[in-house]
């Protein structure tokens, strides 16, 4: 098992509730990020800046999702994810 098993399933748990919400496109870049290249963090954070420029509206178990993520990664309330919230929480 990978050592940071646990937030890449999170980080795979916030991608699943949006998936539906971005281009097919991004969904497959930051799944490959994810579970191909370690790049866990920069998956979501290209997830979340995707979000933000698109204005996608989220609704509170997205978010929810996201920032468990985020969480589990140490940046939670980072400034990306405060903008996320202002930004994009339905």
């Amino acid at each position: 098992m990978h050592p940071y098993q646990s937030v890449i399933d999170l980080c795979n748990v916030a991608l699943s509730s949006v998936r539906h919400c971005v281009t097919g496109t991004l969904a497959t870049e930051v799944d490959r990020l994810i579970n191909e290249h370690n790049e866990w963090g920069v998956g979501l954070e290209l997830l979340v800046d995707d979000l933000m420029e698109l204005e996608i509206g989220l609704d509170t178990i997205q978010f929810s999702s996201i920032l468990a993520a985020a969480d589990a990664m140490g940046w939670g309330e980072s400034e990306r994810i405060q903008h996320l919230r202002l930004s994009c929480l339905r």
